[in-house]
């Protein structure tokens, strides 16, 4: 039998000596109403809301930021990477930075659970670096082979702003967001490659992962994940190799 809300009508009760059986009565007609309404709530909401809860409270309400980047010295740090630093790997609350316009030419390491990097708008805060995986093997860092490395971060939250490859080749690995973590979620963002594998996250570590009204380039695996991925409406350039006749081709698709 399937049971509406919509014919909830409460009535005063005539037992003002028992005020016990108006608060039982009240109750329950106001437990039905309850279970009436979450009858009607899509499942695919319940099931984000429990897969990405940091992603659901952001959305409700974007919190004031913890740290403050700014190029020109008017924040806390000058650069993403000295305020990611400064983020105990231990952390076990949510740290919201905030990065304000401009181009941050740095590639940086995120040890820590609970970081979000926001931008201040999606096109004015950058974040670029050129890397290809095969110089990076050559010459390695304690970074990593992306701009934005993620070293068992769970919870890390991408938002509002473009980071990208800068490296010039279409053949080779140009990873822009790689690494290790669960709940990774990136909406809003422009991440943006022209080799292979620009999002390259769950390396030998499947976890789950949410992007949102983003847009996504690269030449091959871009947007590669290992485990659970819900990707909605976010649009994939494909970029080919360079030929003599016709030069760099491009093509878009939405999903």
């Amino acid at each position: 039998m399937k049971e509406t809300c919509d014919n909830v009508i409460l009535r005063p009760l005539r037992c003002s000596r028992r005020p016990e059986l108006v608060l039982r009565a009240t109750a329950s007609l106001f437990r039905k109403a309850v279970e009436a309404m979450l009858r009607r709530v899509d499942r695919r909401i319940i099931l984000l809301a429990l897969f990405f809860p940091a992603w659901s409270i952001l959305a409700a309400d974007l919190p004031k930021p913890d740290i403050v980047v700014a190029g020109d010295g008017t924040g806390d740090f000058k650069t993403v990477r000295d305020a990611v630093e400064s983020i105990p790997a231990t952390n076990r609350e949510r740290v919201i930075v905030l990065i304000k316009d401009g181009i941050y030419q740095e590639k940086i390491r995120v040890d820590a659970s609970f970081v979000t990097l926001r931008g201040q708008s999606r096109k004015g805060t950058r974040i670029e670096f050129s890397q290809v995986k095969d110089d990076f093997v050559a010459h390695p860092d304690e970074l990593g082979w992306a701009i934005i490395n993620l070293n068992h971060a769970n919870d890390f939250v991408l938002e509002n702003l473009t980071v990208e490859n800068t490296a010039n080749t279409t053949l080779a690995h140009a990873f822009t967001t790689c690494g290790t973590g669960d709940r990774t979620v990136i909406v809003d963002c422009d991440v943006l490659s022209h080799g292979g594998d620009t999002v390259s996250l769950g390396r030998g570590e499947p976890g789950r992962f949410y992007h949102a009204r983003c847009n996504f380039s690269g030449a091959v695996d871009f947007v590669c994940p290992r485990g659970w991925c819900y990707v909605t409406d976010c649009n994939f350039m494909f970029t080919e190799k360079k030929r003599p006749s016709s030069g760099t081709r491009a093509g878009l698709t939405r999903t």
